[in-house]
């Protein structure tokens, strides 16, 4: 039921005892984004590939589920997208140099 004294209130939003919880699926890809650049120099450029496209494709969906008002993450979610992008690009860049150079 809306509450009637306030319409500006939406009637599904948080009551005063349900608190916003961080998604486990951005912090997945936060802590995957870091470790796959940390693989890659040590030299594992081909296992931080993976792990760079499982924890893009976890970011994504950490962002589709902070749109939801008791999940957050979205700006967690958005740094593990940038950083698994640019993740991808030095996997891509080691790669290519280790099959020239092998």
């Amino acid at each position: 039921m809306a509450d009637i004294r306030n319409p500006l209130i939406h009637p599904r939003s948080l009551g005063p005892g349900t608190a916003a919880k961080v998604s486990s699926v951005a912090i997945i890809a936060i802590l995957g984004a870091i470790g796959g650049i940390l693989s890659t120099f040590n030299g594992h450029p081909f296992i931080a590939l993976l792990v760079h496209v499982f924890c893009l494709l976890c970011g994504v969906a950490g962002l589709a589920m902070s749109a939801s008002p008791r999940v957050r993450g979205g700006m967690i979610s958005i740094l593990a997208i940038v950083l698994c992008v640019v993740g991808l690009v030095i996997d891509l860049l080691v790669g290519v140099f280790k099959i020239i150079t092998f």
